[in-house]
């Protein structure tokens, strides 16, 4: 028989036939240049191949074929060997079952932890807060507003009828206060199935972790102690959520805000289930045109919230919500930005018709900050990368621009802030892009 007849009889490969004839697991007769398989080297394939299935290195499966060779298994010495060298092969398996089972165990446990948590019914319910009714006015006039028809908790409104003298009108809806100002972009959505998530790869996340880091280290530098913390742009991040241990142990106020009351409603149920001791306001609006009082927002977190504004706005974000930040807020943050990106600001004007040219620039986005009247306190570039994945959000990216993450805290200056405006001050307050 010939070696190609071998290789197809028992379904492996010629490369692989010479490979045991090279090592001397099979040791064929040779006329010529031609191999011939005889009886003893089809029983040394078929030797090999069944501890091959069993598990046996090529070394071990020779060192088998050698008592073979040397006595015909004549010598109780290499019976014994052989037996041996099954038994310790059997042992292994033993233990690797074994531990297969208890890692099966503790993913079937896993899972079911997992599955509870999916399942949870909320142990509490959330709302408007009572002890935040104090920071809620018209945003059109400034007065307080009626309530009628409440339904409320020991802890929180759930449900109202929302009006003022001046004819504002809102609604407070399974504890959500919804404003009229809906959303009015075609090119917008809500992400409910948070696609922007799954589609991103893991290089690009993990350059993600290293800001919420960042932004958790800084979060610690400063006093938030029973303070008021606001996020904007849920429907983008909501990068609070890796932060609620340490906002609950400062016993902090949280002001959530999103156009889209579904993605609230979202967040929403994620802290009811994991019953957050944490007072929170949720606000649904499509405009910065805030039902809030001006100056009582201590801290603005800002994780992309200024990127996502302006793929629909021409305002900066931060000019839209400044006034309703206190005389000693800071700004926690991270910016995205695109250190040479001109192609894929083409291709973002193209696919968000809506969007405004500078964002995703740094040099705006440092002006935005100074007009606003803040200061830098601390910054870090985390990373840059051009792998942003086939995601629906970054879709504009050109392949081969870098996009570049930012992350910085600002306090709020209380000298002028026309002083910062310098060409000076401009390089010195994030450093050269």
């Amino acid at each position: 028989m010939r070696i190609g007849t071998l290789a197809k009889k028992y379904k492996i490969s010629v490369d692989s036939l010479y490979y045991y004839i090279n090592i001397g697991l099979i040791v064929p007769p040779r006329k010529g240049k031609q191999y011939f398989v005889d009886e003893t080297c089809e029983r040394d394939l078929q030797l090999i191949l069944t501890y091959k299935k069993w598990g046996f290195s090529l070394k071990e499966i020779h060192s088998v074929l050698t008592r073979y060779r040397i006595s015909c298994m004549q010598q109780p010495e290499d019976i014994v060997d052989i037996i041996c060298a099954m038994q310790r092969k059997y042992d292994q398996l033993q233990n690797e079952i074994d531990e297969l089972m208890t890692r099966q165990r503790e993913i079937g446990d896993a899972k079911e932890k997992l599955r509870n948590t999916v399942s949870l019914e909320p142990r509490q319910v959330l709302g408007v807060p009572l002890s935040m009714l104090d920071l809620l006015v018209c945003p059109r006039c400034g007065q307080s507003f009626q309530l009628c028809n409440a339904r409320m908790t020991h802890r929180c409104i759930t449900h109202a009828d929302v009006s003022c003298q001046c004819g504002y009108k809102a609604e407070i809806t399974d504890g959500i206060f919804i404003t009229g100002n809906n959303n009015t972009s075609q090119y917008d959505r809500p992400d409910l199935q948070r696609e922007f998530y799954r589609d991103m790869p893991d290089e690009l996340i993990s350059i993600y972790q290293r800001s919420y880091n960042w932004m958790r280290e800084r979060l610690g530098q400063i006093d938030i102690d029973r303070k008021i913390l606001m996020e904007t742009h849920l429907n983008a991040y909501f990068s609070l959520q890796f932060q609620l241990e340490h906002l609950e142990k400062h016993q902090c106020k949280v002001i959530l805000i999103d156009k889209f009351p579904e993605i609230l409603a979202l967040y929403k149920d994620f802290l009811e289930r994991r019953n957050t001791s944490l007072e929170v306001l949720f606000i649904a609006d499509g405009s910065m045109r805030l039902p809030l009082v001006p100056g009582r927002v201590d801290v603005l977190i800002d994780f992309f919230s200024s990127n996502e504004h302006q793929f629909y706005n021409q305002s900066s974000l931060l000019d839209e919500v400044k006034d309703f930040l206190a005389p000693a807020s800071h700004i926690v943050g991270t910016y995205f930005y695109l250190p040479d990106g001109q192609r894929s600001v083409h291709n973002l004007l193209r696919n968000y018709p809506e969007a405004c040219r500078s964002n995703f620039s740094l040099p705006a986005f440092k002006m935005a900050i100074r007009r606003s009247g803040f200061v830098k306190v601390d910054d870090s570039l985390i990373g840059r990368t051009s792998n942003v994945g086939a995601n629906w959000c970054f879709g504009f990216m050109e392949e081969g621009d870098d996009i570049a993450l930012l992350s910085f805290l600002c306090k709020r200056n209380t000298l002028d802030p026309k002083m910062f405006l310098t060409n000076e001050t401009t390089e010195q307050f994030f450093g050269r892009p």
